[in-house]
Parts: C-alpha cells; sequence; structure tokens
C-alpha cells in the first residue's frame, strides 16, 4: 500500500524501511528505523536479495515544519504528544481491515497519561 502522509507537500514519495546500512537512507532510531527517497536504489537492494519488500511503507505527500513552528512540535505546547515504539510495530502490515489503526495500537502500548489523552480524543 502507499499511505498518505500529510496535506502540505506533494513531492516525490519517501518510505520508512528497516535498513539503515541501505545506500543514501537516514537512520531515524536506534533500533534502524531509517527513511529514503531514492526508489531505484529500494528495487535494487529488494532484487540483489539485501531485504525484503515486505520492510518498507511508501508515503506521497509530507508535513514540514519551519524553523517558526517548531515549538509547536514541544510536548508543551500541547498539540502533539510522543510515544516510543518499535519499528517492528511501524512497519509490520496490518492483519485485517478491521485492525486498530496504528496510532491506537502504539497508544495502547504506550498506556498511562498518552493512552488516557488519546482515549479523552476518540
Amino acid at each position: 500500500p502507499i499511505y498518505v502522509g500529510g496535506p502540505k507537500e506533494m513531492g516525490p514519495p519517501c518510505f520508512l524501511h528497516a535498513y539503515p546500512e541501505m545506500p543514501g537512507a537516514l537512520r531515524l532510531t536506534s533500533d534502524g528505523l531509517a527513511l529514503s527517497r531514492n526508489f531505484g536504489v529500494a528495487c535494487d537492494w529488494v532484487s540483489e536479495g539485501q531485504g525484503s519488500s515486505c520492510r518498507f511503507k511508501f508515503f506521497l505527500q509530507q508535513v514540514h515544519w519551519f524553523p517558526d513552528e517548531v515549538d509547536e512540535l514541544k510536548r508543551e505546547s500541547g498539540i502533539w504528544l510522543t510515544a516510543r515504539c518499535s519499528r517492528d510495530l511501524l512497519l509490520r502490515e496490518p492483519d485485517s481491515a478491521f485492525e486498530e489503526p496504528l496510532w491506537v495500537q502504539i497508544v495502547q502500548r504506550a498506556g498511562g497519561e498518552v493512552e488516557a489523552l488519546a482515549r479523552d480524543h476518540e
């Protein structure tokens, strides 16, 4: 599947994956979640047997924050909440159309304040 990543920019697709050692990849987390934009490199990576096509999530559109908007990202702003989750949870494919959305699964695993706040906004 191709996911819609945000409302602001329709540029080349980007993708999250489990291969930070892939050429051109940007490692995002210590457990190996990475971001790339070169589809050809990803195809070569998979066709050469270095990775699985099931370990990629493709996104069209993005949201970018400009320097004058980064205060919005701070927890104190109350706009966004952060929660840690594993690379494997982010990259797994849903088992069915009836499965809870990914954000719900993340906050359920996070528990505590994050889960309570999310429940208040359902």
